[in-house]
């Protein structure tokens, strides 16, 4: 058998033994698992997403056209475009609504709010992942030095 196998076992098996958790330490462990749900959730309905982005991108077209010039539109009428993707059928509306000389009416907010949005989009996940980090690690850490300051004092009472 090989030396350095015998070491590195003999090594585990010392990190093991003076690693081993308490009740409360694997309660807080099992907590901290547990508690990894909401921020897990909060990454999934995160609204910095490109399909999300451009659904609002076509949602703001729509109500700038709707408010301006036709305020009969209904969202029903929407549905006659279903074939046509997201650039596609803000690009109708552009042709259709935004050449009217008679409105003034400016889609180029709208768009470069877009064209800002897909720019920023990896800054805006990378932000997000660490909002939820922390909104994960301030509490599991404040539960942990909590119940090492409750030990603590109970260890003081314990002894006199």
């Amino acid at each position: 058998m090989d030396k350095s196998i015998v070491v590195s076992t003999i090594w585990f098996s010392n990190i093991r033994e003076n690693m081993k958790l308490g009740g409360w330490q694997r309660l807080w462990v099992l907590w901290s698992v547990i508690y990894l749900v909401p921020p897990i959730f909060f990454l999934l309905e995160d609204s910095s997403t490109k399909k999300k982005m451009e659904w609002l991108w076509v949602d703001n077209t729509i109500e700038i056209a709707k408010k301006q010039l036709d305020p009969y539109w209904t969202n029903g009428e929407i549905s006659l475009y279903e074939d046509l993707t997201n650039q596609e059928l803000v690009k109708r509306i552009h042709e259709k609504y935004g050449n009217d000389r008679w409105a003034e009416l400016s889609f180029e907010k709208v768009d470069q709010e877009y064209r800002d949005g897909l720019k920023n989009l990896n800054y805006k996940h990378l932000k997000s992942c660490n909002i939820a980090f922390m909104f994960w690690m301030v509490p599991v850490i404040a539960v942990y030095i909590l119940g090492k300051g409750v030990g603590w004092v109970y260890r003081g009472f314990k002894s006199s």
